[in-house]
Parts: structure tokens; C-alpha cells; sequence
């Protein structure tokens, strides 16, 4: 079982919208397709989180979180960094 191109771009915005509604907004559609969406894809790759989704996405290749944060944020490498900012 793999990712499809419309997986993918569901879980880059997962990843780098603030809320789980804007998420939903930049995909076009309603907040609760979107966690029906989400709940699908758990289903069908047998994971309990959307963390655990993303994860198998980046290790298969298909997503790498660190290119899809809006505006050219970097991904702090320790939990200081993201405190200083």
C-alpha cells in the first residue's frame, strides 16, 4: 500500500498549517472532510496518530517535513533554538 499524490499534499499541509482548519482550507475542504480524510488514511496504513501517517510518508521518501514549512522556516534542531526565536 503507498501514498497517492492527494495523500501527500494532505499531510505537507497537516504539517506546516497552524490549525487543523486552515489545513483544511488551503486543501479545500470543510474541517471535518479533513479529519475524515485523516481517520481514512490511519485506517488503511494501521497507525493510531496523524504523526505516525507523517512519519511513514517521510521515511518512504515521499514528504520531507523540513521543505514543506511555509516561508523558508528552518526546523530548530534542539528545543532551545525554538525557544530563542
Amino acid at each position: 500500500m503507498s501514498f497517492t499524490a492527494s495523500d501527500v499534499e494532505l499531510l505537507a499541509c497537516v504539517i506546516c498549517a497552524p490549525s487543523r482548519d486552515a489545513a483544511a482550507e488551503w486543501i479545500g475542504c470543510s474541517s471535518t472532510h479533513l479529519r475524515r480524510r485523516l481517520r481514512d488514511l490511519r485506517d488503511r496504513f494501521k497507525v493510531d496518530t496523524n504523526e505516525q501517517l507523517i512519519v511513514l510518508a517521510s521515511v518512504s521518501g515521499l514528504i520531507d517535513p523540513r521543505k514543506v514549512l511555509p516561508f523558508g522556516q528552518e526546523v530548530p534542531r534542539n528545543g532551545m533554538e525554538s525557544a530563542a526565536n
